[in-house]
């Protein structure tokens, strides 16, 4: 079962140009993550932008795409027993509006977030 926890800032939130977003994906270690997908809506432009496409398991340097890759990053949280990593996006050079996240997560045993 993948779980997404601690939005920052929390949901129906405007944010600011220079806010930092952050939140936590975790699934069981039986269960590894197959691909994280991240990206952010921006209603009044009508689009939508793709900031992470990957499988967290092999990080090497930044994954993050475009104007995501200077500012954000993923840590990994010792969590025993699951894969678990903290997301901290920062779009460059600001948030153009306040964006709506979506979050796509799948794992090996077929869950689906």
């Amino acid at each position: 079962m993948i779980t997404l926890l601690n939005i920052i800032p929390t949901t129906n939130t405007q944010i600011s140009a220079d806010t930092l977003v952050q939140f936590e994906l975790k699934t069981p270690v039986a269960a590894l993550f197959r691909r994280i997908m991240v990206a952010f809506e921006y209603t009044a432009f009508q689009t939508t932008e793709l900031a992470y496409a990957q499988d967290p398991a092999g990080l090497t340097g930044n994954a993050f795409n475009g104007l995501y890759a200077a500012l954000s990053t993923i840590e990994i949280v010792t969590d025993i027993g699951f894969q678990h990593y903290l997301f901290k996006i920062l779009r460059a050079p600001l948030w153009p509006d306040s964006p709506n996240l979506i979050v796509y997560a799948f794992d090996v045993a077929g869950g689906e977030l």
